[in-house]
């Protein structure tokens, strides 16, 4: 098992379910969580359901508003970033969180 923490992958919304269905072909052996909608985890219950699996998959909107629950995990690596998502403007809010903000 060369996971020893989870990791997370920040996507567009769009392709969440995309990315899920994408693991359980290539890589069926890892455990998917799409952390996704109004129900979604938080505080204690939300480290309970990361640590259960060995990826995480959000949106970047979520990244922006969960922020203080993702940091609370210990992630394998600084996360991954969806490459169909433009980070192009420096200057949005959006690409700041996800670079800086979770990495600190």
């Amino acid at each position: 098992d060369l996971l020893e923490q989870p990791i997370l992958l920040v996507c567009p919304t769009s392709v969440l379910g995309n990315w899920d269905r994408e693991v359980r072909r290539f890589a069926p052996p890892l455990k998917t969580l799409i952390y996704h909608g109004d129900k979604r985890p938080h505080g204690s219950a939300f480290e309970r359901a990361v640590t259960a699996v060995n990826l995480m998959i959000t949106s970047y909107a979520l990244v922006q508003r969960d922020l203080k629950d993702l940091k609370r995990v210990d992630w394998q690596g600084d996360g991954l970033l969806d490459p169909s998502y433009p980070v192009r403007r420096w200057d949005t809010p959006v690409e700041w969180v996800v670079l800086i903000d979770l990495a600190a």
